[in-house]
């Protein structure tokens, strides 16, 4: 499988450096996250729109909201 995506380096960095430590690779990871799209036939976590603006950042990188959402809800 091959897949490519842009992601804010940042978030990749992090990400490379706890699936590192868990011994997993990022195609292993990018598995993990499409089979239980496969299988719900949707995203294996909920998303919401905002409209509100919390700060600048948001308005520039709309996935912020998002990955904020996803962490209060995951951990």
């Amino acid at each position: 499988m091959f897949v490519e995506c842009c992601a804010i380096f940042h978030y990749k960095a992090q990400a490379e450096t706890v699936l590192d430590q868990l011994g997993i690779s990022m195609a292993t990871a990018m598995e993990f996250y499409f089979r239980p799209i496969s299988f719900q036939r949707g995203i294996p976590f909920e998303m919401k729109y905002s409209t509100q603006r919390t700060n600048a950042r948001s308005r520039y990188f709309p996935c912020v909201l998002l990955w904020a959402h996803y962490r209060r809800n995951v951990g």
